[in-house]
This record gives structure tokens, sequence and C-alpha cells, in this order.
């Protein structure tokens, strides 16, 4: 294999933690609010690879791999049209259909003429659904903040605005709190808008920001520089902490996040674990620390060109230490790089439990793509 070049999967002007980098940017790169995916109009998104039977390991379960948590309810999100979008309603236990629980009408972006406004969606344990939703689909509505917004839906499909300008979600097992990401316009003319992370309380509406940054705007409220990708992909600790994976270019990293901004910290002190572009939270160990697939490589990248030379699994605990707990080598004979997110490994090749997001699987979990693959969501 030759060198690896840049690979743009997570270059997308979402939240970012102190990613306002201006290597960031190569100057060409169309920046779209609330894409995870490539600067261009094609969504690559978090894939899942089986198993496989390499690589060697220092905690391992002969078990076969569970598929995630099985969520109470989940979100399936189908096409019953080319201009329509409707979340469809199951239950976890039977997989049988609740109700169609919200529907919206496609949009056209960039070579897709049928793209998904829906960014987003979760299901409180009592089967409130929250969309995550893109409310501006005018053509250049994606390269400035505002325009999204996170809306609770009503058991007859009626959507009412929670908060405005969320770019992702995540609900909290109890459905007492939402973690969010933020992406908002200029709102005092100082040509600036505002990326954060914040939780709301959703009995009360009651907000705590736990971070924020400045981003540059042009006169049209246009992002100016290129900023990364922030999504909180589990609670966990008793919900007093937040699994966040975050990317910029290609880079990526992990982080745990306090849930509580009493308890301070900033991407710089908050434990981390960091990697390329194809760095994912995959699970939690046996012994509670969070299990971080990366890539690994040959060279140093700058004497030496760096060369994808397979994965690793660490393990980080709360105090931000880490260590390697299986590795496994490229298979040349694939033709690929790995960039999917190996779900599957844990538990049959590191003990353990995949994180919940494990079981909404390989489906692109944003709009704005021109896939035609079901999405899930819990």
């Amino acid at each position: 294999m030759g060198s690896r070049s840049v690979n743009p999967r997570v270059a997308a002007a979402v939240t970012a933690a102190s990613l306002l980098l201006a290597g960031c940017s190569d100057g060409n790169s169309k920046i779209e609010v609330g894409a995870k995916g490539s600067t261009t109009s094609t969504s690559a998104g978090r894939t899942t690879t089986t198993a496989d039977t390499g690589g060697t390991t220092t905690s391992a379960s002969d078990s076969p791999a569970p598929s995630g948590a099985r969520p109470d309810y989940y979100l399936e999100e189908t096409r019953p049209s080319t201009s329509k979008v409707t979340l469809v309603l199951h239950s976890g236990a039977d997989d049988s259909v609740v109700r169609d629980a919200y529907t919206t009408g496609t949009y056209a972006h960039g070579d897709d003429p049928a793209a998904s406004p829906i960014l987003d969606a979760e299901v409180a344990p009592d089967g409130t659904v929250y969309v995550v939703e893109r409310t501006d689909v005018s053509e250049d509505g994606e390269m400035r903040p505002g325009g999204t917004r996170l809306a609770r839906i009503a058991d007859d499909g009626t959507a009412t605005t929670v908060k405005a300008n969320v770019t992702t979600s995540e609900l909290s097992p109890d459905g007492t709190r939402m973690a969010v990401t933020i992406l908002s316009p200029d709102g005092n003319g100082d040509g600036k808008g505002t990326q954060a992370l914040r939780i709301i309380d959703m009995p009360t509406g009651a907000t705590d920001e736990l971070w924020s940054a400045d981003v540059a705007l042009d006169a049209q409220g246009v992002i100016t520089q290129e900023t990364g990708h922030m999504e909180v992909v589990a609670w966990i600790g008793g919900q007093t902490t937040l699994v966040v994976e975050e990317g910029c270019c290609d880079s990526g990293s992990v982080m745990l996040v306090p849930s509580s901004s009493a308890r301070g910290g900033s991407p710089d002190t908050w434990p981390r674990v960091d990697g390329d572009h194809a760095t994912y939270a995959l699970g939690l160990a046996d012994d509670g620390r969070v299990l971080v697939q990366r890539d690994t490589f040959t060279g140093d990248g700058v004497n030496v060109p760096a060369e994808l030379s397979g994965i690793e699994i660490v393990a980080m605990a709360d105090d931000g230490t880490s260590a390697p707990v299986y590795t496994q080598p490229l298979d040349p004979s694939s033709g690929s790089e790995e960039d999917s997110a190996r779900y599957d490994l844990v538990g049959t090749k590191v003990a353990g439990t995949p994180l919940p997001i494990a079981f909404e699987g390989s489906n692109v979990l944003f709009g704005a793509s021109d896939e035609r693959t079901r999405r899930r969501f819990a």
C-alpha cells in the first residue's frame, strides 16, 4: 500500500472541541452545517465490519459479540416516496411497529434530489420522540450556522421546537437530560457565531453549557474557517460522564467529558485518546474503561511516509491513562483501508459491552446524503 492520504470524512462544520485550526482546511472545502461526512456532497458516515480471526488480545471472551444494548424503542427512517421521509417508531422488544412518528419532506442537496433533512433523532424511555432537523433547506443554507433545531414530536406527528441551532443530540438513559451540540449564527453583530456542547434539562428546559467557542463568519453569515465535528455517543458512569467523539480533517479523538459544568475542564484537559479520522468509541470494558479503536501506522509521516498497518483497541480510564488491549494487522488482500467502527470485536476479541450506538448499525446517521439505505436511531 502507498502512503495514506488525508481522508475528508470528518471535515465537517459541526461543533468541535478546540479545532479552529487554520491547517484544518485546504481553502477549497465546502463547509456544511450538521453534516457528518465529507466536505463534498458525499457523506461516508460510520460503518461497521464483521470480526475475523486475526489479531492479538490481552483480554478476550469466547462469547458472541453482542449487537449493542437493545433499546425499549427505536426509530427507523423510511422513504414512502421520493418527496417524503418518515420515522417509524418500533418496539425494541419484538421490532413491531408502534406508529409512524414523524413525516417531513426531502430536499435537493448537491446531486441528491431527495436528501433527508433529519440529522439525528432520539426516543425517550416513555416513547417520546425527538428529532434534530435542518429547517433551512435552501441551496446555501448548509453553509451558515442556524437553520437547524431540536424538536419534540407529539403522538400525532406535530413537531414543537425545543431548542434552535442544535446539530446533534444524545438523550440520557433516564430521559431527563439531552446532550446537544450547537452551531448558532451571529447574534450580536460581532461577525462571530457560536459552537457549543450543552446539556438540556428536559423537564425544565434549563441549559448547562459544558464548552463553547467562537466561529468566524463573513458578512453573509457563512463560516469562513473550517471547524471540526463533535458528537456525544454515550452517557456512562451513572450519567456523570459523556463519551464524545471529535474529528477534524484527518485527525480524531475520543474524550470523556463531565456531564455538568460544575466539574469544569476543557477539551485540552478532558481525558482523551487521539488518533486519525477513524477513531471510534466502541464500548466499555468489564472494568469500566472506555474501549477506543484507532488506526496504526508504520513510519512517522515526516521522515518516513506513514502507511496504514492495522487497528488497535485501547482501554481509557477516567483519569485519561490508556493502554492497548487488542491489535489487528491490516489484511493486504482486502484492497481497502480500515475505516470501520469495529463494534463486533467487543465481546469476541476484547471483553466488554458495545456502546448503545452499536445497535444503530452501519446506517448513516445524518441527512444531506445520497444514501438510500434506511437509518436507525435509538
